[in-house]
């Protein structure tokens, strides 16, 4: 410099910095240097300007390290092993000695090394946080924060849903401003190394998965992580990792097996078209829909299952069809079509749907389009359908099978429908076809119809009473012995969900503890508790699935108005059982048979005269038009079907299906999407 002097060097007479190249001697000795620092700083003050020094900013003094040798890496390790804690400290070290992988050469990946080295030497996780490359050399600089900084943690950003919102645990942080800080390049193993950490608080506990237990869970994909979760609990019987993090190693892992694109249906059309060609390992068969499953209200993706069909579409004689809500992220409803094989129910088809407000009919195109392509494609010949109170389902099944064909709808649905709808007090029965009643059975009187039907003159009091209690049961007794009022039944043991009605003293007990144990999966009529709310007592509107089509009729402005007391409702739904159930094929307690159109005729009697009798105008003119019309009629009574009797009464078939998906394949997913669905 301008001394032109020649100085030993040494930290004394030379000032040193670690930059963009390296270790690098200042060209400018230590006496000349304080020299013009000072006459700088003098210059700023008389300014009234505070002058910064900014070389801080991307180089460190290493006047120290001048004349010294790099440390190897593994004796820095073991300084910092022994120093009891680090608040400021410097290191110049050499990288050649670290043992590295192959994929591990990177600069990027030896900072990393060296980040976890420091961790497990002395307690603080450092998180990668930037790194900065000079423009003039190949060296570049890594900075790595400390995990538990409280100047660096993320603010929670939360959901505008307050519903959604959630409070998380989160971990204790320190104001200690702690950043390690490391300058290296490819081109040179002595690498610098700065520890900034103002304060000693509490070490960091690891959650991550340890690498052995990242083998395990790879090398025993198969087994469900409820079973890798209790393996693992013996060989860590106190983990810091949670289970959460297992999952999802294994879930990842899963992934190769059914991800083939990142979008869900694209990816499933896919896995669809690998199992479609011969030889695959899975056998599916592409079911063609309208439009090719995609238009404006649907996304749709359907197959079949020809190892199924090829064995028993021939021998199949009732099928039963049903849907299930949440079984994808995305929210596909899921259908499928069952058969039945002994009494079980085998999988013969499955139909996802996604809708984006629909077109009327178009829902039902898509499931004429799967019943389509099972009956005819592979001859089925069908003598039974059932299905649930869902119109498309119904309109699907009809349009698509022979006339001849038993539509039956699902017992518990009905029960369950006409159980709730009963209890609903306020909402008016839809439009009542007194003429077309009166048509079929002349003993109909025609002015007995709803209130709402009724001319203001005829609505007096005199013609709206109606019985508020139940009416008694007149019991016969001769000699201290009760009378029968008809043959004794034969005993017969009849299992109502676990309840054996013959075993018991008073079946009818059972049968009423059967009715109140019917459920509902209607969310907005579960109680507080998650529990199902529908007994017989009041409820102040029905649920969609309770309604038929022309039902969604207004609320009545008639003060007092009650749909049907409760006093009635069990006595109701008893009396619809017994009509539900009864068949040609089924003779009465006396030995009897009677003719389908002669249990439909008593079956009407008997219902009209139990309303009449009561002045339930209201109820009567809801069960015509819902169950006891023509039109209705031959899609729930059994007796509609003379010639035989169908093994399955109800679609429990088909939910016990859907119940062991969600519950047993399903529950070990988080979110599953359609193509992992269509995978399991």
């Amino acid at each position: 410099g301008k001394c032109a002097r020649e100085l030993e060097i040494t930290p004394e007479n030379w000032q040193a910095i670690f930059g963009a190249n390296g270790l690098e001697i200042l060209k400018t000795c230590r006496t000349c240097l304080e020299k013009k620092q000072k006459q700088k700083a003098n210059a700023a003050a008389a300014a009234g300007n505070e002058r910064k020094n900014e070389r801080a900013d991307n180089s460190v003094n290493a006047s120290a390290f001048i004349g010294q040798p790099a440390v190897p890496a593994e004796d820095f390790f073991v300084a910092l092993r022994n120093a009891e804690d680090v608040h400021n400290l410097t290191a110049y070290i050499d990288v050649s000695g670290l043992a590295l992988e192959e994929d591990e050469e990177s600069p990027k990946e030896i900072a990393n090394i060296i980040a976890e080295r420091v961790y497990e030497c002395l307690g603080y996780r450092f998180h990668f946080h930037t790194k900065r490359a000079f423009g003039s050399s190949d060296m570049t600089r890594y900075e790595y924060n400390c995990a538990q900084s409280s100047s660096q943690q993320r603010k929670s950003i939360k959901v505008e849903d307050v519903s959604k919102q959630r409070d998380k645990g989160k971990m204790t942080v320190y104001p200690c401003d702690g950043w390690l800080t490391i300058w290296g390049s490819a081109d040179t193993s002595e690498w610098f190394v700065r520890i900034r950490h103002n304060d000693c608080h509490q070490k960091y506990v690891s959650v991550e998965v340890p690498p052995d237990v990242k083998a395990y869970i790879l090398e025993n994909v198969d087994l469900r992580t409820s079973q890798l979760w209790k393996q693992i609990l013996v060989k860590h019987p106190k983990p810091t990792f949670t289970r959460k993090s297992v999952y999802n190693i294994w879930a990842k892992a899963q992934q190769d097996r059914w991800k083939r694109h990142e979008d869900e249906l694209k990816s499933a059309r896919i896995l669809l078209e690998e199992f479609s060609k011969q030889g695959s390992k899975y056998e599916v068969e592409p079911i063609p829909l309208p439009d090719g499953g995609k238009s404006a209200g649907f996304q749709a993706f359907a197959f079949a299952i020809p190892t199924f069909l090829r064995k028993w579409a021939g021998k199949i004689r009732e099928i039963g069809l049903d849907s299930t809500f949440n079984t994808t992220k995305a929210g596909y409803e899921c259908f499928v079509i069952l058969g039945e094989v002994f009494g079980s129910g085998v999988p013969l088809g499955f139909l996802f749907l996604k809708s984006h407000n629909p077109d009327p009919g178009e829902k039902e195109n898509y499931l004429r389009s799967m019943a389509r392509h099972l009956v005819r494609t592979w001859g089925m010949e069908v003598m039974q359908c059932l299905s649930d109170k869902d119109i498309s389902e119904i309109n699907a099944l009809l349009a698509e099978l022979p006339d001849d064909v038993k539509y039956q709808l699902c017992f518990w649905h009905a029960i369950r429908a006409v159980k709730g709808r009963l209890a609903v007090v306020g909402r008016q029965p839809a439009y009542y076809n007194a003429d077309e009643a009166f048509s079929e059975y002349d003993w109909i009187d025609r002015d007995f119809v709803p209130i709402n039907q009724m001319t203001p003159t005829e609505r007096e009091s005199a013609n709206l009473e109606v019985a508020q209690d139940a009416l008694p049961t007149i019991r016969v007794v001769f000699n201290n012995q009760p009378v029968p009022s008809a043959p004794a039944r034969p005993r017969i043991v009849i299992n109502l969900n676990g309840h054996n009605v013959g075993n018991n003293t008073d079946s009818q007990a059972a049968l009423e503890e059967f009715v109140d144990s019917l459920n509902d999966d209607d969310e907005e009529y579960l109680d507080d508790a998650g529990a199902e709310d529908l007994d017989l007592s009041d409820r102040p509107d029905a649920a969609p699935s309770w309604l038929e089509p022309g039902d969604k009729t207004t609320f009545a402005v008639v003060a007092g108005y009650i749909f049907c007391p409760s006093p009635h409702r069990r006595q109701l739904l008893r009396l619809f059982i017994r009509h539900f159930c009864e068949h040609p094929l089924l003779p009465d307690r006396r030995g009897t048979s009677r003719t389908a159109k002669q249990i439909r005729d008593d079956a009407v009697r008997d219902m009209y005269l139990f309303c009449f009798q009561r002045g339930l105008r209201e109820v009567w003119g809801y069960m015509w038009s819902a169950w006891y019309c023509p039109a209705k009629w031959k899609l729930w009574a059994r007796s509609t079907s003379e010639d035989f009797i169908g093994r399955w009464r109800t679609t429990m078939t088909v939910e016990n299906f859907w119940r062991n998906l969600k519950h047993r394949t399903l529950h070990e997913f988080v979110h599953p999407r359609l193509d992992q669905v269509f995978y399991l």
